[in-house]
């Protein structure tokens, strides 16, 4: 997870949800992240805890702020 410019955000929450299963882990210092999860299609959720960074979704175009437009 990079904000503007490439810098990676750490401590950005990454969520991975489907219909049956939820899971997250944070982003390192550098923005990388993993997820384990089941083989399937899955949802990417983004979110800062501290509300300084807005939530929103992967998209196969970037980044987007509705869900309707997220990548699955």
């Amino acid at each position: 997870m990079t904000k503007s410019g490439g810098t990676g955000l750490g401590n950005i929450e990454v969520e991975a949800f489907n219909a049956s299963y939820d899971t997250w882990d944070p982003t390192a210092s550098d923005g990388t992240y993993f997820v384990s999860v089941a083989p399937g299609t899955y949802t990417l959720l983004f979110s800062d805890e501290t509300g300084k960074y807005a939530s929103g979704y992967y998209s196969t175009g970037g980044f987007v702020y509705n869900a309707s437009g997220a990548a699955r």
